[in-house]
């Protein structure tokens, strides 16, 4: 459903959540073999996000619940 179609408090709703979503998933890393690093689940998460929501909500919400987790 295209934001335009839906109420500004939803879109606010569902941003909180899916920032809060964001920040937690963040938290979970899988650990990769030495030259990788960790990879965290919220790049799943992030993909499944921009279906569902849309892309001005997923680039919000992520940008805002990374900046978090980075804190």
């Amino acid at each position: 459903m295209p934001i335009k179609e839906r109420s500004k408090t939803k879109v606010a709703a569902l941003t909180a959540l899916m920032k809060a979503f964001v920040y937690v998933m963040a938290s979970i890393s899988i650990p990769m073999p030495p030259p990788l690093g960790v990879w965290h689940i919220v790049d799943i998460v992030s993909f499944t996000k921009a279906i569902i929501c849309g892309p001005v909500v997923r680039a919000f919400a992520w940008g805002v619940g990374v900046a978090l987790f980075d804190i």
